[in-house]
């Protein structure tokens, strides 16, 4: 036996590497498909307004739970993988048409402008304090050991970081 040939070696992993790459292509695009449609419709009916602005990045890891997941229960309830892929498939679709449908709603009634009451000021131009139950309770309440403790900890630390270290 002869040294190998790093060349040649080299040279095969990459004619097997670009073999197989229409394959990955079409496995990547496939799985896109499928989190693209069922992650959509989801983002689109579950995602808070703050949230809206990156939506796109929401839509495949969405999509990826929710197929894994439905498809997870119609494998234990047996039924054929491409059974399964149909049906995950057509759901997705239905509440992207969903979703679509609400939006148009959504979209129109973002535009009604919100307006509030407008505030009533006594004639002094002073507000009258209002303070609620909780307020009350909790400005009249005898202070637990445990939270003079922590207050005495904390001024003990505050005067610390104040003055440096006392003696």
């Amino acid at each position: 036996m002869g040294r190998a040939n790093p060349g040649k070696i080299r040279g095969e992993f990459v004619g097997d590497a670009l073999a197989v790459l229409p394959d990955t292509v079409r496995a990547l695009g496939a799985a896109l498909l499928l989190f693209g449609v069922c992650g959509f419709g989801i983002v689109r009916l579950a995602l808070p307004a703050g949230l809206r602005a990156a939506e796109a990045l929401w839509v495949l890891p969405v999509g990826a739970a929710a197929s894994a997941l439905a498809l997870t229960v119609l494998g234990f309830a047996a039924v054929p993988f491409g059974v399964s892929l149909v049906v995950v498939l057509a759901a997705g679709a239905t509440v992207v048409s969903a979703a679509s449908a609400t939006d148009v709603v959504v979209a129109s009634t973002a535009t009604v402008p919100v307006t509030r009451a407008p505030e009533v000021v006594p004639a002094g131009g002073n507000r009258p304090s209002v303070t609620t139950e909780a307020q009350t309770r909790a400005a009249t309440a005898t202070p637990s050991p445990t939270s003079q403790l922590l207050d005495r900890s904390r001024g003990a630390a505050t005067a610390q970081r104040h003055y440096g270290r006392l003696a």
